[in-house]
């Protein structure tokens, strides 16, 4: 488990120094956004023909069902703000390296 976790540790700082040093021009980044989404979809229709192929979860998710749906729920809702937060923070930011802010 662990050279798998260490892999993709590894994968997703070299991606954010990357980004972070503006190293790939711009056409390559919108490249890159289409092939995260579409890696996205992948998983999550993966996730669910291992999940609609276990007789097991399939048989008990009336009792998993509702807590799943709560979990997920919260951690949209916690997403969501979090994200807005955030986009508000730096947006703030970056008025503010721009010479004023009007708050």
């Amino acid at each position: 488990m662990w050279p798998w976790f260490s892999l993709i540790l590894g994968s997703l700082l070299v991606g954010v120094l990357i980004g972070y040093h503006r190293i790939l021009p711009e056409k390559a980044l919108v490249l890159s956004d289409k092939i995260t989404t579409l890696g996205l979809l992948v998983l999550l229709w993966a996730m669910g023909a291992q999940i609609g192929a276990n007789d097991q979860i399939i048989n008990d998710l009336g009792v998993i069902g509702t807590k799943a749906v709560f979990l997920a729920a919260g951690g949209v809702a916690a997403s969501i703000i979090l994200v807005a937060y955030f986009e508000k923070l730096t947006s703030r930011k970056s008025r503010l390296e721009k010479g004023g802010d009007n708050l």
